[in-house]
């Protein structure tokens, strides 16, 4: 699935200096390089109505993915208004065309104007892209824990915005903690609390099949089949529903294939005899040609974890190596492909469990009172037999 966050309707919405935005949580990831947040700076203003303009011929482009051809009108809207919004989806887009330092950069431009969720979450998922997966679950456990902490839960549950970002920040820690290998036990959870935030049924499916491959890692991909199998119902009702409003609206459904492709894929992992070659060919049925190549990236990720669970890493390592030359640098999957070579050729050693402090010293016990002694018995001193 894409990697990068989609700009939505939150995107503009100040968060402000708020400390609990950007005070880190010892213990909820891995010690790692701290990676220091810019500072948060005066707030941002509105584009000009000739901004406006200029933002709508941005938006439009988005609207249709063709990311390449936004940029040029944002580069004259940040030359002209250097507004968050004009950096904010210049960086969206960077990262949609694996242009991951421009990216970086413009998300940063961004924070240092306004600090949101958004755009915190953006530079997550771009370090993850880049590989660095320490810095990048530093950034989403951050951003997890000022969502938390600025929302109650009953905010949180009926603002779909809110829970939106708390799903796509929760699945990014997955993501990374998996990435970085030996902390699979902790990645599950956040995994199973992406399953439960995320509503939408395409992300929730996706995420419980990255929770099954995660646990093919040790040959128990089984163990999440029943959570496959609901996020499998959940899509199918999904598109049923998408089909229903679109032919009342008068339109006609099409891209059924390709709306369909994440439950093939979820079928074919649990499936009890794996198609490999049914899989690829199915991966081309597609509207573009980009979409081809992101579809083969992700069927030989998947089918790769399913070789990983039936203990055949051999032949996985072939398939990761064909997910990551196809090039769809802006996948999940083509991430997580990178990570599992190098995880496959140098296995980390299991996380340490955290070190516990000492247990303080008992207290000396009181000297015992001096005991009256024992009268005279007629018990003997030996038994014989």
């Amino acid at each position: 699935m894409p990697g990068v966050v989609s700009a939505g309707p939150g995107d503009g919405a100040a968060v402000g200096p708020s400390p609990a935005l950007v005070q880190d949580t010892p213990g909820t990831i891995p010690n790692g390089p701290y990676i220091p947040l810019p500072k948060p700076g005066a707030q941002d203003k509105e584009p000009t109505a000739d901004g406006q303009v200029i933002l709508k011929e941005a938006l439009n482009h988005m609207a249709r993915e063709d990311y390449t051809a936004a940029i040029p009108a944002l580069d004259k809207l940040v030359s002209a208004e250097p507004v968050y919004i004009a950096y904010f989806l210049r960086a969206v887009c960077k990262a949609a065309t694996a242009d991951d330092d421009g990216a970086m950069d413009d998300v940063t431009k961004a924070l240092e104007i306004r600090t949101t969720p958004n755009a915190l979450i953006l530079r997550g998922q771009v370090l993850v892209q880049q590989g660095k997966y320490e810095e990048g679950a530093q950034i989403f456990s951050i951003t997890l824990n000022g969502l938390r902490r600025n929302n109650s839960p009953e905010k949180l549950r009926s603002n779909p915005e809110s829970l939106r970002m708390l799903g796509h920040c929760t699945r990014g820690l997955g993501v990374a903690l998996s990435c970085m290998g030996g902390h699979d036990e902790v990645a599950a959870n956040y995994y199973k609390a992406a399953g439960m935030v995320l509503t939408e049924p395409e992300p929730h499916l996706y995420v419980s099949m990255f929770a099954w491959c995660l646990q093919a890692r040790t040959r128990n991909g089984a163990s999440m089949t029943e959570e496959v199998r609901k996020g499998i119902a959940a899509d199918k009702e999904g598109i049923q529903k998408e089909w229903d409003e679109k032919k009342k609206g008068g339109e006609n459904p099409t891209g059924g294939a390709e709306r369909a492709w994440p439950l093939y894929v979820a079928e074919y992992l649990i499936s009890d005899t794996a198609d490999h070659d049914k899989l690829l060919a199915q991966a081309s049925v597609a509207r573009d040609k980009k979409t081809a190549v992101d579809q083969l990236c992700e069927a030989h990720y998947y089918i790769a974890m399913r070789l990983r669970n039936d203990g055949k890493d051999d032949q996985a390592e072939q398939h990761l190596l064909a997910a990551i030359n196809t090039g769809a640098r802006t996948m999940t999957e083509h991430v997580m492909a990178r990570a599992e070579l190098q995880l496959l050729k140098n296995p980390p050693e299991p996380a340490a469990p955290a070190p516990r402090r000492p247990a303080p010293a008992p207290a000396p016990s009181p000297a015992p009172a001096p005991r009256e002694p024992l009268p005279d018995t007629d018990m003997p001193t030996s038994v014989g037999i």
